[in-house]
């Protein structure tokens, strides 16, 4: 049993985009708003091509359906993206950096960002979720840290303990490492 996890976290570009599309896509599910919108635009070209020999450029009418119903998407997803990459830019994330040191014990997390330290106590934990290479540990549904396996002197088993002996298990997602969910 650890009772303390230390870990100097550093990020690079490719550790933060699988966490800006795991928040995004996975834990905010931020994909389904344009997957409904996808599906009743291809349900109204469907039903318009179905008119064809009923209506004079249905066809036509049905081919704007659909690529109004897939462009629109296609067009909100490639703006994340490259809102992400924006984001990896402006932190330079180009090259891996120190993002924060963080300290896990009884008391909570404390984290040390530009020098600064917080407290965080357990009580205050909103989430966390196990990944393949990664845990992600939200202190509130806006803010998280992220705990890479490969930088765990102790392994993410040990961290995954220390989270589940503090945490209610409603807030923990992804068990141990058997379960452990693939990250791509």
């Amino acid at each position: 049993r650890v009772s303390e996890i230390r870990v100097t976290v550093r990020l690079n570009a490719k550790l933060f985009r699988r966490f800006a599309l795991f928040d995004a896509f996975i834990r905010r599910r931020r994909w389904v708003s344009p997957a409904i919108f996808a599906g009743i635009f291809a349900g109204f070209a469907l039903a318009a091509f179905l008119l064809r020999h009923r209506a004079e450029q249905a066809v036509l009418l049905a081919c704007v359906l659909l690529g109004v119903g897939v462009v629109l998407p296609a067009v909100y997803f490639f703006s994340y993206l490259l809102s992400v990459r924006a984001q990896i830019r402006a932190m330079k994330l180009t090259k891996p950096r120190v993002a924060y040191v963080l300290r896990l014990d009884e008391s909570g997390l404390t984290a040390t960002v530009s020098q600064k330290k917080k407290l965080f106590p357990w009580a205050q934990m909103h989430a966390a979720y196990r990944r393949k290479n990664c845990t992600y540990l939200y202190i509130s549904p806006a803010q998280g840290f992220l705990l890479p396996h490969e930088q765990l002197e102790a392994g993410p088993d040990a961290l995954w303990a220390l989270l589940a002996e503090h945490m209610p298990p409603s807030a923990l997602h992804g068990g141990g490492a058997a379960a452990a969910v693939k990250d791509e």
